[in-house]
């Protein structure tokens, strides 16, 4: 940020009031109960110098005006907990939200909790959410930039010619927050189980699916996606304000923005196991993984696009199937952690090469983190660590670099092009 534009947040007004305790005593157990209240006043304010305000600071994006906005929040909740029985237990809550000129909404969630032995944990939930765009995401000042060097309209400029400007040009685009936005709604449900099947070695396995419409979009769309082609190009239309008479595009519009709707599915998995060498030492493994089942994306005409494994998606990023993290770690009593961990991600499908139009992959990419802790000094923990060990470099990826020429061919959501480094941390404690 500019030291010269100042965002305030202030927080003008709270209140608050909660209660729970024990209902009615079921002959499985209690049957408990909470109810609260919020309110809240939020207030954004965006102060520039003259200097940006008047559009006179170069890579500023013009002139950047004040912005001074408010709105008040009210919620409401009920949530209650029983124990149907010695095994199972049932909960069940409510929740009314109202943001002031969004508008208000109210939302059930239920969840399931079965236990029938020692070893193993069966649950479930449901519900349905909302999400109000932020003060920021509709009222961030704008600012208007240009494409990169060379951009080309498909719509007219369907082949390339080196005498039609549309081929090869740097068209405006438009930057910040958008006051039109509508608030986000959610449907989620999930299923899981948790196994211990023997000492110190616990999995857990959840099943989730989610159900997302009117998502909010910080930054949009990137013009490289919307004038990926000409069907990308109509399909987002409604993101290029052309003039009338010829076509030919005015700007394009990278504000926050509702992109249609999504529905993802997946699966995480969590196991753990820890064996204890001595009284003192102990080794403990770790693995994580997500594996996702689908992550689709409605399009303007009602299609369904898939967004799994594709290095050039309408969501900003690249989304893979599977991404997995494992650790080990040596444990010494008050004394040392030492761990490393290897990151995975995937490999996923790019674009085409432009000479050989042959089907590629941007490979795979692991990297792998070391951290060593002492705690060995009273009230001190002391922790030396680096990542990205042994330096590996993101792959390469056709669409990155031809789609911004600013970062060498990364994508920045998949890999990370620092490289390797080190950090250290002091800690501490009082008691």
């Amino acid at each position: 940020m500019n030291p010269a534009a100042r965002i305030t947040f202030h927080p003008i007004f709270f209140a608050s009031a909660k209660a729970s305790g024990v209902i009615y005593a079921l002959p499985a157990g209690p049957l408990s109960g909470a109810v609260g209240a919020e309110i809240r006043r939020e207030t954004f304010e965006f102060n520039p110098a003259a200097a940006i305000a008047t559009g006179d600071v170069t890579g500023q994006g013009g002139n950047q005006l004040p912005e001074n906005a408010a709105r008040n929040v009210e919620s409401a909740y009920l949530e209650a907990n029983a124990a149907l029985l010695s095994s199972l237990q049932v909960d069940a809550a409510v929740r009314y939200d109202n943001y002031q000129n969004i508008g208000n909404t109210v939302n059930p969630k239920g969840s399931l909790r079965w236990q029938p032995s020692r070893w193993l944990l069966v649950r479930a939930s449901a519900g349905t959410g909302f999400r109000a765009p932020s003060l920021t995401d509709l009222y961030a000042a704008q600012a208007t930039s240009v494409t990169s060097n060379g951009t080309r309209d498909p719509i007219l400029c369907p082949t390339f010619n080196p005498n039609n400007p549309n081929c090869s040009f740097q068209f405006q685009t438009i930057t910040g927050g958008n006051p039109k936005l509508t608030p986000e709604k959610s449907q989620s449900y999930t299923f899981g189980v948790a196994l211990e099947p023997a000492r110190n070695f616990n999995i857990d396995i959840d099943a989730f699916s989610i159900f997302l419409k009117n998502q909010i979009v910080v930054g949009g769309l990137s013009y490289a996606a919307i004038l990926q082609n000409a069907q990308t190009a109509a399909e987002f239309a409604s993101l290029v304000t052309r003039d009338p008479t010829t076509n030919q595009i005015i700007s394009i519009s990278q504000t926050n923005t509702n992109l249609f709707k999504s529905e993802v599915s997946g699966f995480d998995a969590d196991l753990k196991y820890a064996y204890d060498i001595t009284h003192a030492d102990r080794i403990r493994l770790a693995a994580d993984g997500t594996y996702m089942q689908r992550y689709l994306t409605q399009n303007s005409d009602g299609s369904w696009t898939e967004q799994l494994d594709k290095g050039l998606t309408s969501i900003g990023g690249v989304v893979s199937r599977f991404r997995g993290i494992a650790t080990i770690e040596y444990q010494r009593l008050s004394s040392w952690n030492i761990s490393l961990t290897q990151n995975f991600q995937k490999r996923f499908h790019d674009v085409p090469g432009n000479i050989s139009s042959v089907k590629r992959y941007v490979s795979a990419y692991e990297t792998v983190d070391a951290q060593a802790s002492f705690l060995g000094l009273n009230n001190f923990t002391f922790t030396l660590g680096g990542k990205n060990i042994f330096n590996k470099n993101p792959p390469y990826a056709n669409y990155a670099a031809s789609a911004n020429n600013f970062i060498g061919g990364y994508d920045l959501s998949y890999g990370d092009p620092r490289g390797s480094f080190v950090y250290g941390r002091v800690v501490y404690s009082f008691h």
